[in-house]
């Protein structure tokens, strides 16, 4: 199963009277995330451009306001947050296939706090392009990313704890000579998109670290985008 996250910030007050005695304010983080069965050319669930209309609709109604004049008293985080899916339920024309799978909204939040602490994390440093989408396209260009790449352990209670460091050394020494300040397109088998990458990555662990079962892999080109592949009985 494929999912991509964005990730969207905007800074607004709010009253809520259970919780606070006056008008205060936060940085909120709102995240929508997406999911799939199979991918579209070139490999996506949905290309993160088209997904900038939330952005404009946070900032345009969002950010920078009184939560409670836009959305009456019901203005915590996890109202926004269904307001928000409300909002993206109507206005996103998702491929079919593709399904929204929810929005959740912080205060004072990063976006990633679904990642497990005990996830494997490291950075690789590369270049790519991604082809048959038009030259106006600006990812259709050669451009490079600083990549994070989240492994995540399954810890279901019939798995057991999460694996130590050291057994994902070979994962690590790939990243270095295959990807770490390498053109991918050189090498790669398919477009190198993050969710392929995702992929190709935790197939590539599930070939090579039979000892590790990880839930999914997670690959970000930026802070606020985000492609993840997980295993299809942990979907």
């Amino acid at each position: 199963m494929y999912s991509i996250g964005v990730i969207h910030r905007f800074d607004a007050a709010h009253l809520v009277s259970a919780v606070a005695r006056g008008l205060h304010g936060h940085t909120f983080t709102a995240v929508t995330r997406l999911k799939a069965d199979r991918l579209r050319a070139p490999g996506f669930v949905v290309d993160f451009g088209a997904l900038k209309v939330i952005a404009r609709y946070i900032d345009a109604t969002l950010d920078h306001r009184n939560l409670n004049e836009v959305l009456g008293e019901m203005s915590a985080g996890r109202d926004v947050a269904t307001h928000l899916l409300g909002w993206c339920r109507s206005n996103l024309e998702l491929p079919d296939g593709v399904t929204l799978a929810g929005v959740v909204v912080s205060e004072g939040g990063t976006g990633w706090e679904d990642v497990p602490l005990t996830s494997w994390r490291r950075r690789f440093e590369a270049a790519h392009h991604l082809p048959g989408l038009g030259d106006a396209h600006k990812c259709s260009r050669v451009h490079g990313h600083t990549y994070q790449v989240f492994a995540i352990p399954d810890e279901s209670p019939d798995v057991g704890t999460a694996f130590a460091d050291e057994m994902l050394i070979p994962l690590d020494n790939y990243l270095k000579e295959g990807f770490n300040y390498r053109y991918l397109n050189e090498w790669f088998p398919v477009p190198p998109t993050s969710e392929n990458l995702a992929q190709h990555l935790f197939a590539w662990c599930e070939e090579h670290l039979p000892k590790v079962r990880l839930a999914a892999v997670r690959v970000s080109e930026t802070p606020s985008t985000w492609a993840e592949y997980r295993r299809k009985d942990l979907s």
